[in-house]
């Protein structure tokens, strides 16, 4: 019997429970699924296809440029904003989706006082779009 790719997803998911340095729960990461999924349609890739698009430099620029004003950051002299703002935006549309570039910048900015480097913004983007990605290599 073939299950409905819904349900083969929940019936195979590998999740890993991480825990912080003082032991208590930090998240739950999806890791890997079990097994072979049959029960793929075009249809279905179309769909996490379809969740995959990048953000344009419209909806990305102005909110870097709102988190650079609601953010503590060095000064240095002679930085160019915008090319600092369309760099971050080139770096998030070339691994992300438009949601999670834009729900990491926004975390970011309701949880951090500092500039992010990229690597912390980049982290914060891995970890939200961590199971569209095992989910997509699962269904092949």
């Amino acid at each position: 019997m073939t299950l409905p790719v819904k349900s083969w997803l929940k019936a195979n998911e590998v999740v890993e429970i991480v825990h912080g340095e003082d032991g208590q729960f930090e998240e739950a990461r999806l890791v890997r699924y079990e097994g072979d999924c049959d029960c793929v349609t075009d249809a279905d890739r179309a769909v996490l296809d379809a969740a995959m698009v990048p953000a344009t430099d419209q909806q990305l620029v102005p909110l870097l440029a709102t988190l650079w004003e609601m953010t503590s950051h060095a000064q240095s002299g002679g930085d160019n904003l915008k090319l600092k703002f369309r760099g971050f935006a080139r770096l998030l549309q070339q691994d992300y989706p438009a949601d999670v570039a834009v729900e990491a910048i926004q975390r970011w900015q309701d949880r951090e006082k500092w500039w992010p480097s990229w690597a912390e913004l980049k982290g914060e983007c891995d970890r939200l779009v961590n199971w569209r990605r095992v989910t997509r290599e699962a269904l092949g």
